[in-house]
């Protein structure tokens, strides 16, 4: 027993001067202008104007693809409706049950058919693939929702297709 304490010891000793004594300090250099006795040069930012990036994802032969239902609205349909929370957005699916808090639309009480809609526990909301959420797995209520001005689009997945996504998706996704 008293081995195994002093080879368990010495080990996590040698681990711990290996790790302390190898972690060498990383310096980084640039290189030196031409100009640098020019104030102005030194001094100056250069700024660069990236024109917009839009990234556009078709889902052509998907809705026949999922088990389940998969709802969607299009940012065509969102423009023409003009919500203002995502829980006017949403409310337009079928089999979904909304109770405002605050009337703002900021805290989203989401429920499915059958199942309760405090604080959205068994829905999986994602944004651009990123659970909402602050804890998805430990504390899944939701104490926010999405900016309808940033969606351009709406998806619901309801039925097998959404544990895909995890176990927090008895709800739906």
């Amino acid at each position: 027993m008293q081995s195994n304490r002093l080879l368990h010891f010495t080990l996590l000793l040698f681990i711990g001067g290996l790790t302390f004594f190898s972690a060498q300090p990383v310096h980084a250099f640039s290189h030196q202008s031409e100009k640098e006795g020019d104030p102005e040069v030194a001094d100056s930012l250069i700024l660069y104007d990236f024109p917009q990036l839009i990234i556009k994802g078709s889902r052509q032969g998907v809705f026949g693809a999922v088990p389940g239902s998969l709802d969607r609205i299009d940012g065509r349909a969102l423009s023409l409706v003009s919500p203002i929370s995502a829980n006017e957005a949403i409310r337009s699916f079928s089999g979904v049950h909304l109770q405002d808090e605050e009337g703002a639309g900021l805290r989203i009480n989401l429920g499915m058919r059958g199942l309760d809609p405090n604080r959205s526990r068994n829905i999986l909301m994602l944004e651009d693939g990123i659970p909402v959420a602050l804890k998805p797995y430990g504390e899944p209520e939701m104490y926010y929702s999405p900016a309808i001005d940033r969606m351009t689009g709406v998806e619901l997945i309801k039925g097998s297709g959404q544990i895909l996504y995890g176990p927090q998706t008895i709800g739906g996704v």
